[in-house]
């Protein structure tokens, strides 16, 4: 029996980069919206890479663990990508709420310091905000990786059995 392990640093780096480029950029982190869409795909990528690369079986544990490292890469460089554009989603957010009382919306009186507060960086709330990311991003990428071995993991080929001879002849009945 082979117990040999695969090597996951380099499927989950690749799942980690897509991660983080779709999850960074703007208006493509929106497919985050529907169940971490992004996080599910580049693990399943991560798991689909795994067992192209294995020799043996990956098992569903085997993309659980790649699927949550591409998941933490892949907050980590989403929480990178997300700094320059921070300044441009707060302008963003900025005109809707303008525009919003044109259409019927209210928003309360001290909105405009709300969102020079946002726009301000802080190293606390960046920090908190990866944290959450990296749990987040690991528990669906944990997830992702499990959905990727199923779908698209190494599938065992069936073993011929021999038929099976009994050894006692039927009894007849009376």
């Amino acid at each position: 029996m082979n117990n040999q392990k695969p090597d996951i640093f380099k499927p989950a780096l690749i799942g980690g980069v897509v991660i983080g480029l779709l999850s960074g950029l703007p208006v493509i982190q929106l497919g985050n919206c529907f169940c971490c869409l992004w996080v599910l795909v580049g693990a399943a990528l991560s798991a689909y890479l795994l067992s192209k690369e294995s020799p043996v079986k990956v098992k569903g544990g085997d993309g659980a663990i790649v699927g949550m490292f591409a998941g933490i890469i892949g907050a980590i460089i989403s929480s990178l990508i997300n700094l320059p554009f921070r300044a441009l989603n707060q302008q963003i957010v900025a005109r809707v709420l303008e525009r919003l009382p044109e259409y019927g919306g209210e928003f309360p009186q001290d909105m405009d310091l709300w969102l020079k507060r946002g726009a301000e960086f802080s190293l606390p709330m960046f920090m908190f905000g990866l944290v959450i990311s990296v749990i987040i991003y690991a528990l669906f990428g944990a997830l992702g990786g499990i959905i990727g071995v199923s779908l698209f993991g190494k599938k065992k080929a069936p073993e011929e059995t021999p038929p099976q001879v009994s050894s006692q002849e039927p009894k007849e009945e009376k």
